[in-house]
């Protein structure tokens, strides 16, 4: 008898102890005294969300506990800083000894090389002046009829002229002040007038050549 009223006195003071997210659930009556089944399906405090721990197994008794408003730290842990720059919003930049060269200011054609290229092909194509940038190459294509009938004038870089249309490069050439100057007049009644060259040395028949070692001063 006597040990049948201590059993019912063991029974009544036993109260089962569960750590919080160590228990599944299907509704609080599986949990322990002040915790209930989350939404998650862990006993745990009201108000509270099991966090799985590192081994991504809930309930090891070391899984963080975290409050539901709060972000979830493995998702906070990957986030780059606001300030993060990566390398696609950054500009591709080549050394220098990479970038094409570039040609003097105001060039009225197209760059190629560090050249600027000036082409005349059609009738009567560039029949205003043509000036060449005061620094850099410079060559000009007078290969239309009666084109480059305006004058040409070349700047202090190297000086490139090929008048190839019938009577192109009417209206003159002025090479004075080039480094070195080369005027072919190939087409019929071509550069009339002469082209002026930098020196006498330097004259070929109505063109200029940069030939002689004292005509080439680039």
């Amino acid at each position: 008898m006597r040990a049948y009223v201590l059993l019912m006195v063991v029974a009544a003071c036993y109260e089962p102890h569960y750590d919080r997210c160590t228990v599944r659930c299907a509704s609080s009556l599986d949990c322990a005294p002040n915790q209930v089944c989350g939404a998650d399906g862990w006993c745990s405090a009201a108000g509270n969300t099991c966090v799985p721990g590192p081994d991504s197994t809930p309930g090891t008794g070391d899984a963080p506990i975290s409050d539901a408003s709060a972000p979830d730290a493995r998702h906070r842990d990957a986030a780059p800083p606001d300030d993060a720059t990566t390398t696609a919003d950054a500009p591709a930049q080549l050394p220098p000894d990479a970038r094409p060269p570039s040609c003097g200011a105001g060039c009225p054609g197209s760059c190629v090389g560090g050249v600027c290229v000036i082409v005349c092909e059609g009738k009567d194509a560039c029949g205003a002046p043509v000036v060449c940038p005061a620094t850099g190459a410079c060559r000009v294509e007078c290969s239309g009829k009666h084109s480059c009938a305006g004058g040409i004038t070349c700047g202090s870089g190297r000086c490139e002229v090929s008048c190839e249309g019938k009577d192109a490069c009417g209206g003159g050439i002025s090479c004075d002040d080039a480094c070195a100057c080369d005027v072919d007049c190939a087409g019929n009644s071509t550069c009339e007038p002469a082209a002026t060259c930098p020196m006498p040395a330097c004259v070929d028949g109505r063109g200029c050549t940069s030939a002689p070692a004292v005509c080439d001063r680039c």
